[in-house]
């Protein structure tokens, strides 16, 4: 018995190792693809250059002040602490600044993989875990972005997080976790604006748990959760007290953005929601969107009470891109991490009525 629980502990190791390391290697692959160069003075990608410029105000000033606020700050911060690392090795030029920030985007990228991986392996069984992992590994549109110096990947890492913690909270009903949830929430929100709104699985969690507790109590954890949130948005995006009138002004420009589109790039392309499945299609393939539904259909039949946790990010956040006017591929990438923790539910349904 001991060496069969030996055997099956080597394989989840070796599994679990060769599964991040995939998902570095696709990710890594190609890196300084489109970097500046003799040829071209900025990089390929139309975007990046806003949030490596935004970095290396923080950097070269020594200053919280990004100068740029359509995008919040704790990506940027983190980013310029990486560019000063490339500064230091000899690697000052933009060229380097630019690789910086890309390898800070394939750090947090990977990151989201193990997060949601162990996590979901601690929570609901190693191969729930294995399948929550290799769906976000292989999902096509969060390699592809993992490339590239953009907000969207990073803020996976702390959606991941913050689902987890709630569905931790859940479980174990520990103060700690969702404390947890809403601290990670508040990074979501300083990395990706609109990332933010996983906050909502942090919020629901206290009234799911099926222990006998006042609602009062319930009241006060969902608040701890909230404040955990506001808190750590503040720390990491500080611009909202410091420089208020500059951030209010990049936020107001993505609203109005959002809602008037992006001139006639997408003039014509039809209802949101037949958008919005068109780019997960494309985000993670027909046969995984076709098997994510499946899920979200076969948790609810069993009247699982824990998928309602991503469920109260996902929905909100579907529901904000059918409204937007700008119909970006990667602005999903968010709800990916969501998507790949159903699938590790469901699964861990599948095994357990197998077991039976």
């Amino acid at each position: 018995m001991g060496l069969r629980a030996e055997t099956k502990n080597t394989v989840w190791r070796w599994s679990a190792v060769v599964l991040i390391a995939a998902a570095a290697a696709l990710r890594a692959y190609a890196l300084t693809w489109g970097l500046p160069n003799q040829t071209h003075g900025y990089s390929y990608h139309p975007d990046e250059f806003l949030t490596v410029g935004a970095a290396f105000n923080v950097f070269s000033n020594a200053t919280l002040d990004t100068h740029f606020y359509n995008y919040p700050t704790l990506y940027p911060y983190l980013c310029s602490f990486i560019q000063g690392i490339s500064a230091a090795t000899g690697m000052a030029t933009e060229f380097g600044l630019y690789l910086a920030c890309r390898i800070m985007t394939l750090l947090m990228s990977v990151g989201a993989v193990a997060v949601c991986m162990f996590s979901i392996a601690k929570l609901y069984g190693r191969k729930a875990g294995l399948i929550c992992g290799a769906f976000l590994a292989f999902a096509a549109v969060h390699v592809q972005h993992s490339h590239f110096a953009t907000v969207d990947v990073p803020s996976t890492l702390f959606v991941a997080a913050c689902i987890v913690s709630a569905l931790a909270f859940l479980k174990s009903c520990k103060i700690k976790w969702i404390i947890w949830a809403g601290v990670f929430a508040g990074f979501a929100a300083g990395t990706k604006y609109n990332a933010g709104l996983v906050v909502f699985a942090a919020l629901i969690t206290p009234f799911l748990y099926e222990q006998k507790t006042p609602v009062i109590k319930r009241i006060g954890q969902a608040a701890t959760a909230g404040i955990s949130t506001i808190v750590a948005f503040v720390i990491s995006t500080p611009a909202c007290l410091l420089y208020s009138d500059e951030f209010m002004h990049g936020i107001d420009y993505e609203l109005k953005h959002s809602a008037e589109g992006h001139g006639l790039v997408f003039a014509g392309t039809g209802p949101g929601i037949l958008y919005a499945f068109h780019n997960l299609s494309w985000a993670i393939g027909i046969p995984m969107l076709i098997l994510f539904i499946a899920a979200v259909v076969y948790t609810l039949v069993a009247k699982r009470r824990d998928v309602l946790v991503p469920l109260a990010f996902l929905v909100p956040y579907f529901m904000l891109m059918l409204m937007s006017q700008v119909r970006f591929v990667r602005y999903g990438i968010p709800l990916l991490p969501c998507i790949a923790i159903i699938c590790g539910i469901a699964a861990s349904s599948v095994f357990l009525q197998n077991k039976n």
